[in-house]
């Protein structure tokens, strides 16, 4: 046991495995174990970022009203936390700018673009890479493909985007994806073509450009950790992939359609944690089946670098605008709804004017990122149901929010993130605590470190007293 004097959590070091991981643990998380967290305790400084030693000097600071400790734009080594996991149909450009003006730390992800949709469109680039740059970052572009030199030139294509990274996808069991396309989940068949796919994207994107993959723990029956292990061995050895984003589920081809596919295949979270200790110079970010704070939490203690959430953000945003101090100890943006939605209305009235005659399909996938913005509260479907009936009404983007608005009880509209939380727990009354703990719809559940029943006396006042090593 390693005992250290009575100190504020937020300047904590914990020397692990002959290093110094600074370690951010925000008061909601004090009862649970410091051991083996790899938070970033505070951004780099602002005029450059470092990565292997080397300093760069692209933009390093999120830009238009962004908060002051916003973070630089390049991904490096302890800097994937928490990141949002690309989907098809969700994380297009407008759920990332609602996203952003929830937490500005934590990565975002593009759907995933085929190569084959990049090198055929030279001229029409932008309809598939453009992003909100000056607020986006970090920011994260996902390709699939299986062939070298369509993903080299998809790479070269993409570069002047600015990128924070390239991934590519060996998760995806889509029979288009996995079967037709041959890419996808059904590389992992393949660890010396992902190899030298990587080798050609870091060709095409460039030395500043890292490229990562993103894998599910195993395909059908080839879903051993050993094979695993290969392929990970493989892909990060020989193409020197620095980061690999693990589905703790394998993928079954051919059996089961891409919703049971992340439902079915039992979670194998010890797979990742393995690789973690097999591994020590690659980062292993967990993906799968994470739906709360303190599952997230609960991850990074026994030793992901990273935690990716997919379909919670998307049935429930409003749950995860306290990331940035639950997760990276950081200052929230700490809007309340009112404020979010405003904002973002005002940049949907501005994507609408852009679409000219097609503002309709434009607002459309506007209204999408929006749609669950009150999840499981009163008044909620009521939001839902007005947003609906007016989006084909001769009314601008912001007017339609606005209106949609008025369903809602006013109170909730303006509370402030984890304020619906300690709502639900007064109407619901005392000694409900551990019920609202278990719901994902509640923000800041996590019980305190006194009805945790933490032991050892780890923690006093809330102060730390020891670390278990």
């Amino acid at each position: 046991m390693m005992k250290l004097k009575s100190m504020s959590l937020s300047a904590l070091v914990v020397v692990h495995s002959a290093r110094a991981f600074p370690l951010a643990i925000p008061s909601q998380h004090q009862g649970l174990r410091a051991r083996r967290c790899r938070h970033t305790a505070a951004a780099p400084p602002v005029d450059h970022w470092e990565t292997d030693g080397k300093k760069h000097g692209r933009r390093t600071r999120m830009e238009a009203g962004a908060a002051p400790d916003s973070p630089p734009s390049a991904l490096g080594r302890g800097r994937e936390v928490f990141s949002l996991a690309p989907m098809m149909e969700y994380t297009d450009r407008h759920m990332r700018y609602l996203l952003r003006l929830l937490t500005t730390r934590t990565v975002l992800w593009t759907e995933m673009v085929p190569s084959s949709t990049i090198i055929h469109n030279p001229d029409d680039l932008g309809r598939f890479l453009d992003y909100n740059e000056e607020v986006e970052h970090p920011v994260v572009l996902q390709i699939g493909g299986s062939d070298t030199t369509d993903v080299r030139e998809a790479c070269r294509l993409a570069r002047p985007y600015k990128y924070d990274a390239i991934n590519l996808n060996c998760g995806c069991p889509s029979e288009k994806v996995a079967g037709k396309g041959a890419f996808g989940a059904a590389l992992m068949r393949s660890p010396s073509l992902v190899k030298d796919l990587c080798l050609a994207m870091k060709d095409g994107a460039g030395e500043d450009t890292p490229i990562t993959v993103k894998c599910r723990i195993g395909v059908d029956n080839d879903d051993s950790y050993e094979q695993l292990a290969a392929f990970v061995e493989e892909v990060s050895r020989g193409a020197g992939v620095p980061h690999f984003i693990v589905h703790a589920r394998k993928a079954i081809l051919g059996g089961l359609s891409p919703a049971q596919n992340r439902n079915i295949p039992p979670l194998k979270y010890d797979f990742v944690y393995r690789l973690v200790k097999d591994f020590p110079d690659v980062d292993f970010t967990l993906n799968g089946g994470v739906n709360t704070y303190e599952e997230a939490v609960s991850c990074l203690e026994q030793g992901a670098h990273g935690v990716m959430v997919g379909r919670s953000w998307s049935s429930n945003p409003w749950y995860w605008s306290q990331a940035d101090s639950m997760l990276f100890g950081a200052k929230d943006p700490g809007l309340t709804r009112r404020e979010v939605l405003e904002r973002y209305a005002e940049y949907g009235e501005r994507q609408e004017k852009a679409c000219g005659e097609k503002w309709l399909a434009c607002r459309r996938r506007l209204a999408k990122p929006i749609w669950h913005m009150f999840h499981g509260e009163k008044g909620g479907k009521k939001f839902r149901v007005a947003l609906e009936g007016m989006l084909r009404e001769d009314k601008s983007f912001g007017e339609i929010v606005q209106k949609s608005l008025l369903a809602m009880p006013q109170d909730q509209v303006d509370w402030l993130p984890g304020e619906n939380w300690r709502a639900r727990q007064a109407e619901e009354g005392a000694g409900q605590g551990e019920s609202l703990a278990q719901d994902p719809g509640c923000v800041s559940s996590l019980p305190s470190p006194s009805s945790r029943g933490v032991p050892d006396g780890r923690f006093r006042d809330g102060r730390l007293l020891y670390i278990d090593k």
